[in-house]
């Protein structure tokens, strides 16, 4: 299962289980952007190059939130915590 956010600027983010490091479970937190000029110029728009940004053993999470002016990622985990990511 995928949980995604896209931000106002064209920052994708979402939490998926392609993890290479762990076998049969885990989950990675990754994202691109969408390349503004060619939305602007009315073009198929293209994304840049897929950041990893963090991966877990266990599939625990389940929300992901972008706030992306201040450059903050947040994902709800299913026992309710909520960690907090900062990105430039």
């Amino acid at each position: 299962m995928i949980h995604m956010a896209i931000g106002s600027h064209g920052t994708i983010i979402y939490v998926d289980n392609h993890t290479q490091n762990y076998q049969g479970q885990g989950q990675r937190l990754a994202g691109n952007r969408i390349d503004e000029t060619t939305v602007n110029e009315g073009l198929v728009p293209h994304t840049r190059e897929l950041s990893e940004y963090h991966s877990i053993e266990q599939d625990g999470w389940t929300k992901i939130a972008l706030q992306e002016e201040e450059g903050t990622i947040a994902i709800g985990h299913i026992d309710g915590r909520i960690m907090v990511f900062d990105y430039a």
